[in-house]
């Protein structure tokens, strides 16, 4: 997985605290396990798809963060193959981080609701 691809999974957690000042690391963990079924198996195939594409970039070559660098560093023949690689792990990162920060924003709320907790502050992990 290339920088870009980390960065976009970082974007949920600097988004969730900007528009709600909730901490997206220590919340998560708790949301997933009030998932309804469905919002589970859908981010489980992402993160598998993810995956999967990730294995596939690797093989096929470098993980620098930008397509110049894959073209520049591989042979000619090797080319599209790790071009492929690179498109498939950008495009599972999109897929998979686009659910997971939909079931946080979602059910954010029922986490709250849930714990008995102050919803006027930020969820963090040394919240009560």
């Amino acid at each position: 997985m290339g920088v870009a691809d980390g960065d976009r999974i970082h974007a949920v957690a600097v988004r969730m605290d900007h528009d709600h000042h909730l901490d997206f690391a220590a919340a998560y963990p708790h949301i997933w396990l009030i998932l309804p079924k469905e919002n589970s198996v859908e981010i489980l195939a992402s993160r598998q798809a993810l995956a999967r594409a990730t294995v596939l970039a690797s093989r096929l070559g470098p993980a620098p963060s930008a397509p110049h660098h894959l073209v520049v560093s591989c042979r000619k023949g090797d080319r599209p193959l790790t071009l492929t690689g690179w498109r498939r792990t950008r495009t599972a990162t999109d897929a998979y981080a686009t659910p997971v920060e939909a079931a946080t924003r979602v059910h954010a709320r029922d986490l709250v609701d849930r714990l008995g907790s102050d919803a006027t502050g930020p969820l963090t992990a040394a919240a009560p």
